[in-house]
């Protein structure tokens, strides 16, 4: 698969009336919003997000992921992806459960 151009910024954004915010960091409790920067990005780099539901316990719920790119030439691209997704409790350190979207690839 062809890499593209390092990137200058990329923004992550998250949305949906069932979401409450991103950890700050994937071993955090803390919830700082629902966006995050990342300056530069090199190609092949790989973000995890963490976020934090309004209600514990299984559940469906809608999440909304917008993706803000910046190019170094200063070309602009973005992209909104929308999806109810199912999701079910578990422990943080038990991935074996998480459901294949969200595992991390070996």
């Amino acid at each position: 698969m062809e890499q593209g151009p390092p990137l200058s910024e990329i923004n992550l954004r998250i949305g949906g009336s069932d979401i409450r915010g991103l950890a700050s960091d994937t071993d955090s409790h803390d919830w700082d919003g629902r966006e995050r920067r990342f300056t530069p990005v090199l190609p092949g780099k790989q973000i995890d997000l963490v976020v934090q539901m309004e209600y514990e316990g299984p559940s469906r719920f809608e999440l909304e992921l917008t993706l803000e790119c910046t190019e170094e030439g200063g070309h602009a691209r973005s992209w909104t992806i929308r999806r109810m997704i199912t999701a079910s409790e578990t422990s943080q350190s038990d991935s074996g459960l998480l459901p294949s979207w969200a595992r991390r690839p070996r």
